[in-house]
């Protein structure tokens, strides 16, 4: 392929992910709604969050599958979850920069912890000025169920006897996204009323163009993600892992940015994990249903490693946080320098293999 080529597909690509990114706005627009709605906290607001800026994902797994290309697919859905979480934390961590007093984001941080408002208020200025304020109960009702849900995964798919993904792997990881949704719900309610905001037709027909869109972005998302691994003479399952999951998280960067300035930090903090849980399961059906051999093993086993090693690192961080008031700028910073650990392992070890 030409330099030419090359450079209109990438247009193709960055124009994919800018369309998706509307869409996926479109979508996650009604959240706050849903949250005064169904009376959620933070947490709970989170899983409905990553449920709604997880489409473009999900969107381009089936893509993928549809278009012939599932490697694509295979490695956005594990390399988006290795370098969003790091990515969006750190999204998270600035965005909230704004909202350093804890009362900007008392609707969110307190839900469900009374004391919790006093206990930050109380908080040593110095000591807590630059932390990114989450409810530490998300460690367990969000982050610790996500480790669980990628762990499920590695169990069905890296064994010898049972390697790749086969169909009943699919409908096996359904019902683990059903469960994993569910206690994030129930556990995350808020003890509060539930209000009744206003819909508007216009409100619902915006949401639903969003959807059509991300569909419609998908399926140029993975075209263009094809021909640009062809031009780098890499392999597709390579073109997914490092061109189009970094470039397919914009839909979230933004989404992270926009739910954290508005006040929701818990909830747009770990919509992350929300999101991850929904690509790993649902983005994982399509590609589970056609069957689906690795054929670069050693490179999505170190991804799946990687994949379940951060978001067990992040809720450690955010169980021990000091003075459980949030994470600080150098957890955030560590949690970034894990991310550049897995690009070291993978360009100095796996590619050369």
């Amino acid at each position: 392929m030409s330099l030419l080529g090359a450079a209109f597909w990438l247009l193709v690509l960055v124009a994919g992910v800018s369309v998706a990114h509307w869409g996926a706005d479109k979508l996650a627009h009604p959240v706050k709604k849903l949250r005064q709605r169904w009376a959620l906290g933070g947490t709970a607001g989170g899983a409905i969050v990553g449920l709604a800026v997880a489409m473009p994902e999900v969107s381009l797994t089936a893509s993928s599958v549809v278009q012939g290309a599932s490697d694509i697919g295979l490695g956005l859905m594990v390399g988006t979850n290795v370098i969003s979480l790091p990515l969006l934390t750190t999204i998270a961590y600035v965005a909230s920069r704004p909202n350093e007093s804890p009362a900007d984001g008392e609707n969110d941080v307190s839900v469900g912890d009374p004391g919790r408002a006093q206990r930050t208020a109380d908080a040593d200025t110095e000591s807590s000025r630059h932390a990114l304020y989450i409810d530490s109960s998300a460690a367990t009702v969000v982050v610790l169920p996500y480790v669980a849900v990628v762990s499920l995964v590695a169990l069905l798919t890296l064994p010898a006897p049972w390697r790749g993904l086969q169909p009943v792997d699919g409908w096996i990881m359904l019902g683990a996204y059903a469960v994993f949704l569910t206690q994030s719900v129930v556990r995350g309610r808020a003890d509060a009323d539930p209000a009744d905001p206003d819909w508007s037709r216009t409100e619902f027909g915006l949401a639903l163009a969003g959807l059509v869109t991300i569909v419609v972005a998908a399926s140029f998302i993975v075209r263009s993600t094809d021909h640009l691994a062809a031009a780098l003479g890499v392999s597709d399952l390579v073109g997914g892992l490092f061109v189009t999951a970094p470039l397919g998280l914009a839909p979230e960067a933004f989404g992270t940015w926009s739910v954290v300035r508005s006040g929701q930090v818990t909830a747009g903090s770990i919509d992350v994990f929300t999101d991850a849980a929904a690509t790993m399961t649902l983005g994982f059906f399509p590609l589970a249903v056609v069957g689906l051999p690795i054929h670069n093993f050693r490179l999505y086993w170190v991804s799946l490693a990687f994949a379940v090693g951060l978001p067990a690192v992040f809720a450690a961080l955010l169980y021990w946080q000091r003075h459980g008031y949030g994470l600080e700028r150098w957890q955030v910073l560590f949690y970034d320098g894990l991310y550049l650990l897995y690009l070291a392992v993978v360009v100095g070890w796996v590619l050369p293999h």
